[in-house]
């Protein structure tokens, strides 16, 4: 991940590889409580993350 941060062309671009193989790394429930009450979208994100988590499982 770190590597994917340093080299990327676009810091953005790192990060959001980064966070994405942390999300399939450590799943849904490494984010903080606080961040996810922030979110914006609720009513758009959450059906398709439970049909993510369900899939999953």
């Amino acid at each position: 991940m770190l590597a994917a941060s340093l080299y990327s062309k676009s810091y953005g671009q790192g990060a959001r590889v980064a966070g994405g193989i942390a999300g399939l790394r450590d799943g849904v429930r490494i984010i903080p409580e606080r961040w996810l009450k922030n979110l914006r979208g609720k009513e758009i994100y959450e059906p398709e993350l439970k049909k993510l988590i369900d899939w999953r499982c």
